[in-house]
């Protein structure tokens, strides 16, 4: 048998043919140009990049002058080991990892040029925050007067200030508009906590990007060298890049232009953590002479599926214009749309066809719920509890024991019984200047009277506190005079509403980044209770159903593991599963209230919910409730209930593409 001999290049050509499509090894094996890779939803994308990388390897460029930026460091580690199996150990040296990963392994060599030795240390998150706080502190700032930022709040001011490339006084104008009064003060707070970085030599995560971009600005000789050790480029998911990010890639690539970016300008979702749609979206503006190479062969879904979503996200006008074609021959289900009588309808329907599923063999762990945001999922968590079907929530701590869920119930534990000291322990300590030794101190106090609740407004117990603790005790008394009635008492949803009113919203604003979905999830929680008669029904209710463990397996030999999937639409991005349920497919979930007014943010809430839709493989259920009993936004009609408009993005397809059928069967 006669033997062959081919050299290195040509055994590699071959396996490119033999493991990429057309439209992948096009991409791959592009030019050393700029390169636009636009990657549908389940195209191969990371199949594709890991390619180009070892085409690019191919080509003499050395492993240590290709620069891999990715968004976890997991993500480059995985792709390098790929390429190690494809052409060998050379591919263990790229200059792989996150934005942060290389840009401090390139600090490490030039921080000089910035005044930091090379030895700085790296805050972590929670280093930093109390870094803020002690500087919070030196500001001389009276923290017992009045709600002032907390130290996670202000991080992500200046967090957010960085990444958008922007002044302090344009962020808190633009995302903490009910902060303007204390301006000048976070500005004082900011310069302080960039000054005391320095003289510790420590940096935060935001700074290794912020001091790589000021070295690469300055043309200076450090600049020089920093891009002269990259003869390519390559990013990961472009379009989730911010600004800060968009700005250091264009720098390095600006002499050599040797850069390819891979994105899905369908699935830029992230604005609402800086990413900079406009970063892939102008990337022909700021690279005339790029290629762009689409990857649609979609490798997921069915094509009923598919034709759902190309439809849906046909209506963005700022795109790049693409249909997925599926390699899946079956047509499979046409996705199906259900109108619920309200959440809790909703809620029951779901966990019902979800055993149903089971029963036909379909596992938990292949099925997924997702939802715009954390509120939309309350009633569900409470349904799957009820039946025990066990359940995981990727987009973090279940509904009930989120801490703002529990600070709301304090106040009402309070009200219905004035001995419950973990509940006045918990509450109390929210408002300023009260610690939890001095909560304790008024909660045994006000327990000595025999109206305690009534003892908290006596001029002995105020006169028995410090007085910078007072305008936080008047805080506290004001949320428990407007719900300890007992007309109120009969009425947990109102009172519910009136501790946000009367102050604890101001409490969110202060304490959270992202108050607004926190201060939703109340309100949520609010259209719950108004099923219950008395606040002791209510609570007594939340005790008995999030007490109960979902441990119990349906029918069947489900193992530990099998478990269903709860997600929002942003922590689901890059997953997949047989069977995707969408709850609130409505006019202010999906799309969310504050997008209505805006073109740009219509346009990412469609994107959301492509996003959604696209983590199918073969069955898609969306769903929305006819009515709801409230919202911060419309009066209540005499009835209590607000009629639910279906989603625009349900309205605006062609009924070709899916079913839609009405829930009315009775109610177990």
């Amino acid at each position: 048998m006669s033997k062959q001999f081919i050299s290195k290049s040509e055994l590699w050509e071959k396996r490119l043919k033999n493991s990429l499509n057309e439209e992948q090894l096009a991409a791959a094996t592009a030019p050393s140009c700029p390169v636009l890779i636009i990657a549908g939803a389940g195209t191969g994308k990371t199949h594709t990049l890991t390619h180009r990388v070892a085409y690019l390897l191919l080509q003499g460029i050395q492993a240590p002058r290709i620069m891999l930026a990715t968004f976890t460091n997991r993500a480059a580690r995985e792709m390098v080991s790929r390429v190690r199996q494809m052409i060998g150990a050379e591919a263990e040296l790229v200059t792989g990892g996150t934005f942060h990963h290389i840009a401090n392994l390139l600090l490490r060599r030039y921080s000089h040029a910035i005044g930091f030795p090379p030895n700085y240390t790296i805050l972590d998150s929670e280093d930093s925050e109390d870094l803020i706080n002690q500087c919070r502190s030196e500001a001389g700032i009276n923290l017992s007067e009045k709600l002032f930022p907390s130290k996670s709040v202000l991080q992500d001011i200046f967090s957010d200030t960085a990444n958008r490339l922007r002044t302090v006084e344009a962020t808190v104008k633009d995302k903490f508009p009910y902060l303007i009064e204390h301006l000048e003060a976070i500005e004082q707070i900011g310069k302080k906590y960039t000054q005391r970085k320095r003289e510790l030599a420590v940096m935060d995560y935001d700074d290794l990007l912020i001091y790589l971009l000021q070295i690469l600005e300055s043309n200076g000789n450090e600049s020089r060298k920093i891009k002269e050790s990259f003869s390519a480029i390559l990013v990961d998911e472009y379009q989730d890049t911010n600004a800060l990010q968009g700005k250091i890639v264009d720098i390095l690539a600006e002499d050599h232009r040797n850069i390819t970016v891979v994105g899905d300008d369908a699935q830029s979702i992230y604005s609402f953590r800086g990413a900079e749609f406009r970063n892939i979206i102008t990337f022909p503006e700021r690279y005339p002479d790029c290629l762009t190479y689409y990857l649609t062969t979609n490798y997921r879904s069915t094509p009923a599926i598919l034709n759902f979503t190309n439809a849906s996200i046909a209506h963005n006008i700022k795109q790049f214009k693409k249909d997925l074609k599926p390699i899946r021959a079956d047509n499979g289900l046409v996705p199906i749309v259900l109108c619920c009588e309200d959440p809790i309808q909703q809620a029951e329907t779901v966990a019902e066809r979800i055993l149903n599923l089971r029963e036909e063999g379909i596992l938990l762990s292949e099925i997924g719920v997702l939802y715009r945001a954390h509120w939309n999922s309350m009633e569900l968590q409470m349904e799957l509890a009820k039946r025990r079907i066990p359940f995981e929530v990727r987009s973090g701590l279940r509904f009930f024991e989120r801490a703002h869920i529990k600070d709301a119930c304090a106040f009402l534990r309070i009200v219905t019984n004035v001995r419950d000291e973990l509940a006045w322990r918990r509450a109390l300590p929210l408002f300023p200047g009260i610690g939890n030794r001095l909560a304790l101190k008024i909660y045994q106090t006000a327990l000595k009277s025999p109206s305690p609740l009534d003892a908290l407004n006596s001029d002995s117990l105020k006169s028995s506190i410090p007085k910078r603790a007072l305008t936080g005790l008047n805080g506290f008394i004001r949320i428990i005079n407007s719900i300890k009635g007992e007309e109120m008492l009969c009425n947990p949803s109102e009172s519910l509403k009136l501790i946000l009113k009367e102050g604890y919203l101001q409490i969110l604003q202060s304490k959270y980044p992202d108050w607004e979905s926190r201060e939703d999830d109340i309100l949520q929680m609010a259209d719950y209770a108004a099923t219950f008669d008395s606040t002791e029904k209510f609570l007594s209710h939340l005790a008995i159903s999030t007490s109960i463990t979902a441990e119990t397996t349906i029918v069947g030999d489900a193992n530990e593991e099998d478990v269903l999937t709860l997600s929002t639409v942003h922590r689901a991005k890059g997953l997949e599963w047989r069977v995707v349920f969408l709850l609130w497919c409505t006019e202010g979930a999906l799309p969310s209230s504050p997008s209505l007014e805006d073109a740009d943010a219509i346009e990412e809430e469609r994107r959301v919910f492509y996003v959604a839709c696209t983590r199918a493989k073969e069955m898609l259920v969306l769903l929305y409730p006819q009515f709801r009993t409230h919202t911060k936004r419309w009066r209540l009609p005499p009835d209590g209930n607000i009629l639910q408009e279906p989603s625009r993005f349900l309205k605006e397809l062609p009924r070709e593409v899916y079913e839609e059928f009405y829930v009315q069967e009775d109610r177990l």
